[in-house]
């Protein structure tokens, strides 16, 4: 761990120090969340790291719910503020669920994607919408340019857990009342926590419920192909 502090304390590029990260094990990055040497300036793409890996070992053990189930908010308020200076407390991030939760509400503080910029690639008939898949990668490819590093390296590793998270999860909910989170569930829980939604303008109920409805309509149909162009960098498997 000595060498890999001092290699991060020679690092000053945000890409130098993601691969370093990235060139340990999960263990080893685990050991060196807890190092109090560790240099700040790294701590927040290291927690984001720790979370994956773990995460990455939990998703496949709890399909009955781990990204749906909500743990202490306080609790995780309180850690994702020091997730840039600071270790994750070993047992939150050691909690399947409440690890999962302080991914998703990390995610939704870094949010990048503004689903408005994909109008392009995406249409929407009958309440149903549809994504072309080139023109979506188009989009997606010219918004990643404009992200800072970090934005980038947050959008890499949030997209890598939700991309494991649809590997493991059924196509449909054939638990006989366990409550499994499909793929479906997962559009749902994600769209939320990955994309900024425009702000809906008042008017009847009814026509708001409904405008907010394609939004997260079109949300999930997006998301599905993000993780479609973006498959080679996004974790195994299929979608379905």
């Amino acid at each position: 761990m000595d060498k890999a502090i001092t290699r991060l304390q020679q690092q000053e590029t945000v890409e130098d120090i993601a691969n370093t990260l990235d060139n340990l094990t999960a263990v080893q990055r685990e050991v060196l969340s807890q190092k109090e040497e560790t240099p700040v300036n790294c701590r927040k793409m290291l927690n984001r790291r720790v979370i994956a890996d773990k995460l990455t070992k939990s998703i496949a053990k709890y399909p009955q719910g781990l990204f749906r189930k909500n743990t202490s908010i306080s609790q995780l308020n309180a850690a994702l503020e020091a997730m840039d200076t600071a270790a994750i407390p070993e047992d939150l991030v050691n909690n399947p669920l409440s690890c999962a939760n302080l991914f998703k509400k990390a995610m939704s503080t870094d949010k990048t994607l503004d689903i408005s910029k994909f109008k392009n690639a995406m249409t929407t008939k009958k309440g149903v919408t549809q994504v072309d898949n080139a023109a979506l990668k188009k989009v997606f490819v010219g918004l990643t340019e404009k992200m800072t590093p970090d934005q980038k390296d947050a959008l890499s590793i949030n997209l890598s857990v939700i991309k494991k998270a649809f590997y493991f999860a059924p196509a449909t909910d054939e638990s006989e009342g366990k409550q499994v989170v499909t793929k479906d569930d997962l559009l749902d829980i994600f769209t939320d926590s990955l994309f900024q939604f425009p702000p809906v303008k008042q008017a009847s109920i009814e026509k708001m419920n409904a405008k907010i409805n394609s939004q997260k309509e079109a949300g999930r149909a997006l998301l599905k192909g993000i993780l479609e162009i973006t498959t080679e960098n996004a974790g195994p498997g299929p979608l379905s």
